[in-house]
């Protein structure tokens, strides 16, 4: 046999093989379906605007904004002061980036109460960009315990980042896929959407850009516990605590949306569970409108920062603090 025979024999059976293994991962992937099309938001690379400037490693927490940058006070906390008359209420928000790239309708709700009570309110707003419950956690026991932090109210805002069907994908009108990371709009061909294997591999590719510190997906235990652990700190400092629980901006028929819908029911019976008092955010942004049509950006399922968010979201917050203060909205409000 001549070389060249040799070698085009060689090469055949090389692509014969590639094509087999190919085959062979896309029929597993369609056998054993990952979670994708879906993202884990508690893993999504932050933004390269300032992000080393703006965040410091966190023993715990493992990444905390770096107190006195980027707009942080002095305990890495946006601050918001609203109001006029005696005394001051101190709120505590922790979340992550619906609330803290969403500090405007937290702001708006300032006000709403600030307002309603006659009070002066501070809000001292702990939420970072993709924290998961269990992150937030361990925010506010650092801010408890270590930074001597007494507030008057704690606000915790369920985390996006804990959805763990997050979608990741949306379709253009072209077929293309549309994948939102936090650092915005991705498009994976509409070809390639056609394989499971291509598409997990694309996800996996823009994967390995996440921070390892933030790759851990929580269990339904590890969430419930951390959410009930803040119920305890809140009861231990005699403060109530407040539970928002934001939807994903999905109708049905979207990708995603069942697990999505499910998972976020899931989310919400944690503050159930936990004994905190709990305020859906869904009925409010679902009266305003489809959910799809209050998104600002077409891949963005998750952020609450438009002039709408905050216009639909401050008073209905606001109305839910003054109540939380006052010791009319309990706990046992209807389980969903």
């Amino acid at each position: 046999m001549s070389r060249t025979r040799r070698f085009a024999l060689a090469l055949a059976t090389t692509l014969l093989a590639l094509v087999a293994a190919m085959a062979g991962t896309e029929a597993w992937f369609r056998i054993h379906p990952p979670p994708a099309p879906a993202w884990d938001m508690g893993n999504v690379v932050m933004s390269a605007a300032g992000s080393g400037a703006c965040l410091e490693p966190h023993l715990t927490a493992g990444y905390a904004p770096v107190p006195g940058a980027c707009s942080a006070d002095a305990d890495g906390l946006l601050s918001y002061r609203t109001g006029q008359g005696e005394p001051t209420t101190t709120i505590l928000v922790l979340g992550d980036s619906v609330a803290s790239s969403g500090d405007k309708w937290v702001r708006g709700a300032a006000d709403v109460a600030a307002a309603a009570t006659g009070r002066v309110v501070e809000v001292r707003n702990a939420a970072v960009t993709g924290y998961d419950l269990c992150q937030s956690t361990e925010r506010l026991r650092e801010l408890i315990d270590l930074r001597g932090l007494r507030p008057d109210l704690i606000v915790l805002q369920a985390c996006t980042n804990d959805l763990r069907v997050t979608p990741l994908l949306a379709r253009a009108a072209n077929g293309d896929g549309l994948i939102y990371d936090g650092q915005g709009e991705r498009r994976i061909p509409a070809l390639l959407l056609r394989s499971r294997a291509a598409t997990w591999l694309v996800v996996q590719r823009l994967a390995r850009q996440r921070d390892p510190r933030r790759h851990r997906h929580l269990s339904h235990a590890q969430a419930a516990a951390c959410v009930a652990s803040v119920g305890a700190t809140a009861a231990r400092l005699g403060v109530p605590a407040l539970y928002v629980v934001p939807p994903a901006l999905l109708e049905p028929g979207e990708p995603a949306y069942e697990a999505t819908r499910a998972t976020e029911q899931e989310l919400t019976t944690f503050g159930y569970e936990g004994g905190l008092r709990v305020l859906s955010l869904r009925p409010a942004l679902e009266a305003a409108g489809p959910l799809p049509s209050l998104r600002v950006h077409p891949g963005d399922h998750v952020h609450l920062s438009s002039e709408r968010h905050i216009e639909i979201i401050s008073p209905v917050l606001g109305e839910a603090i003054v109540d939380a203060l006052d010791g009319t909205l309990d706990g046992a409000l209807a389980a969903p």
